[in-house]
């Protein structure tokens, strides 16, 4: 009852917040009140793009022998990665122990590790995925977490609105840098149906060397090496829908 309670309570203070820093309150108290000392909140990057100028929030304060937090957040990060396809949330325990050699490019290990030193560590993930093309996240970790399974349904759905209210005030935005143009989306969506460049150039009448221009301009974006993995990216990363 209290879980519920307290979901209630930042239900109510995200729809009467007027502005980013009420809402995003309302979120980072609810993560606090779960034990969390760690909290970000962040859209998603698009690959070799940086996440600065998408965080939302971020609290999290580097403890052990980590990278700094711009470095434990980059767009390779196994936790983001997983983030941009997860359809429900997330959560990993970890039993943290210094770090040796082995783990230097140990992404997941870094996040967790810079919580603390050593110790049991919990990170939960909750994916935003429901303001298509919109994609982000909300973390939050610490040695004391503790959430059931109602609780973590009741932050998501606290997570989701809260991004729907930012989304509606104009605090977020659905352009990222490094998106597909129009053009380009048409022509990996029309690849993606199982078009030819031929078929391509007539339906949007231009020609296939332009086509193929457009191709591989989205596959350079998406770091994809072939034109089916340019579609699988371009539905990773939220560009189209089929």
């Amino acid at each position: 009852m209290k879980s519920r309670t307290a979901t209630n309570g930042g239900t109510a203070q995200i729809s009467s917040a007027g502005d980013m820093n009420g809402i995003v309150n309302a979120l980072e108290d609810q993560a606090r009140c779960h034990g969390a000392t760690h909290f970000l909140a962040t859209g998603l990057p698009m690959p070799n793009r940086s996440l600065d100028k998408l965080i939302v929030r971020m609290h999290w304060p580097v403890q052990g022998p980590s990278a700094v937090p711009v470095m434990l957040f980059s767009p390779r990060d196994p936790v983001l990665q997983e983030c941009l396809t997860a359809r429900k949330p997330l959560i990993w325990q970890t039993d943290i122990t210094p770090p040796s050699d082995d783990d230097a490019d140990d992404l997941v290990s870094g996040i967790q590790a810079s919580v603390a030193p050593q110790g049991r560590v919990t990170l939960v993930a909750i994916p935003i995925n429901t303001l298509h093309p919109y994609q982000g996240c909300v973390l939050f970790a610490g040695m004391a977490v503790t959430m059931s399974d109602r609780d973590l349904l009741n932050f998501d759905v606290l997570c989701q609105a809260a991004f729907a209210k930012l989304e509606q005030i104009g605090a977020i935005s659905s352009d990222r840098p490094g998106d597909l143009s129009d053009r380009e989306r048409n022509v990996v969506e029309l690849t993606a149906t199982g078009r030819t460049a031929a078929e391509i150039s007539r339906m949007l009448d231009i020609s296939q060397r332009t086509v193929h221009a457009h191709l591989q301009n989205a596959s350079d974006k998406l770091n994809a090496a072939n034109k089916t993995h340019t579609v699988v990216e371009a539905i990773r990363y939220g560009q189209i829908a089929v």
